[in-house]
């Protein structure tokens, strides 16, 4: 099965970043959209100003960060480009992958929670069981 178009969350932690180092090696020609979701719970807390102005701020530093992944490949992607996007992570994820059309979803792992979510993480499992195309689950 070849996979043109790949999607894979990241929270800039070592699970993510695995996710990516492996699609590049696996996935050389296929296009890679990077997704980093600003998940923001201040607006009741802080007042719609003050949230606005940090979601900006964080959406500012997470494109940063995601420019300094896609530099910091050791082998130089042909094609992937980063997203930013905000709200609940598993409704946005599920929500790129339909926009994209993605054929396929890489997620990092970690684990807490119930014994299902300690081998896929929350997130990963909700994402894997809701998704509509394939998805590979990265553990280290």
């Amino acid at each position: 099965m070849s996979f043109k178009k790949i999607l894979i969350p990241v929270d800039f932690s070592s699970y993510s970043d695995q996710a990516v180092k492996t699609a590049v090696d696996l996935f050389p020609d296929a296009k890679i959209y990077l997704l980093y979701v600003v998940e923001s719970k201040a607006d009741g807390i802080l007042g719609v100003e003050f949230a606005t102005k940090f979601q900006h701020d964080m959406r500012e530093a997470a494109y940063a960060k995601l420019e300094g992944i896609i530099r910091g490949m050791p082998v130089k992607h042909a094609d992937i480009e980063p997203i930013i996007d905000a709200g609940k992570p598993v409704n946005v994820i599920l929500n790129n992958s339909k926009t994209l059309d993605a054929d396929l979803v890489i997620l990092g792992s970690h684990g807490s929670g119930s014994l299902t979510e300690t081998f896929f993480g929350n997130t990963t499992y909700q994402v894997s069981r809701q998704v509509s195309c394939s998805t590979l689950i990265i553990r280290i």
